[in-house]
């Protein structure tokens, strides 16, 4: 008796035959080393593609003219700001019916310093400070009270925190730019 299938029949045969037929035919342009291109007009493949979509690596910040130096101005207003005295220590105790503008001045004399007061200053603080630098206490006063101070040629100016306008000025190139920008667009329709 004979088995009804056989390991090689015919019509498997003449399928393997007809593949290995079909793919010789093939364009012999072909390299199976070289991926095939996805845009063929461009001449990109996939990895390509993939590379461009990337994330690319962050750039170093470009460094500054002058970097790693100040400035000439900035060496003079840190000269200038070192020269601050921030005053002897003072020593203090008030509450809220004492107003600010008695403690103020209470604490000028105690520091032996010079000061102006806005006369439209009101109102009174809770605070107790014992041998504090002085100009530490009219900051602590300052913020307490709704105030803000300057130190002009030595004097103490105290006023109420308002806005005010302050102008500054601003050295900048001016730049004119001109760009210029076209998009073409070609279809062929066979």
């Amino acid at each position: 008796m004979s088995h009804p299938f056989r390991p090689c029949s015919l019509p498997a045969a003449g399928l393997g035959f007809a593949a290995i037929l079909a793919l010789s035919s093939c364009n012999g342009e072909i390299d199976l080393e070289k991926p095939a291109p996805h845009d063929e007009l461009a001449g990109l493949t996939r990895k390509d593609f993939a590379a461009a979509l990337e994330r690319p690596e962050a750039a170093p910040p470009p460094m500054a003219r002058g970097a790693g130096r100040p400035s000439e101005r900035a060496r003079r207003l840190a000269g200038e700001r070192a020269q601050v005295d921030p005053g002897p220590l003072v020593t203090i105790s008030v509450n809220e019916t004492v107003p600010l503008k008695d403690v103020l001045i209470s604490l000028a004399r105690q520091a032996d310093r010079e000061i102006e007061i806005d006369p439209r200053i009101e109102g009174g603080i809770i605070l107790s400070v014992r041998n504090r630098p002085f100009l530490k206490v009219i900051e602590r006063i300052a913020k307490l009270g709704g105030l803000r101070f300057t130190i002009q040629e030595g004097i103490l100016r105290v006023e109420l925190d308002e806005p005010y306008s302050k102008s500054y000025e601003l050295s900048f190139l001016d730049v004119e730019r001109e760009f210029t920008s076209s998009v073409s667009t070609s279809v062929n329709v066979y």
